[in-house]
């Protein structure tokens, strides 16, 4: 119905638009406020298996603030960074301690 009234007006745009905006508003949030799209499960695995000096500072918070939340991909991060060292270090010995 209002999009029919304002595409009557001129309005352009698509009915998902319009009732995408009035779900914000019935929610109480301001319709011009940009929400941050969750980084994709590629992202993240991107960000966990890259140096940290590879990183983008964006990343690096969007990591930090996904790190303090999930406390499974935090440590998930703490063994990847590990075994990474131990690479680095060509250092196989951690790996036979059981």
């Amino acid at each position: 119905m209002l999009h029919q009234e304002i595409a009557a007006k001129g309005y352009r745009g698509h009915y998902q638009r319009v009732k995408m905006a009035l779900a914000s508003l019935r929610r109480g949030l301001p319709i011009n406020t940009p929400r941050e799209q969750p980084p994709s499960p590629r992202h993240v695995a991107g960000w966990i298996t890259a140096a940290p000096a590879r990183r983008g500072l964006h990343a690096t918070e969007q990591l930090q603030r996904l790190l303090e939340r999930c406390p499974e991909l935090n440590r998930t991060h703490d063994l990847v960074r590990q075994f990474t060292a131990m690479l680095d270090a060509r250092d196989a010995a951690q790996l036979l301690v059981v």
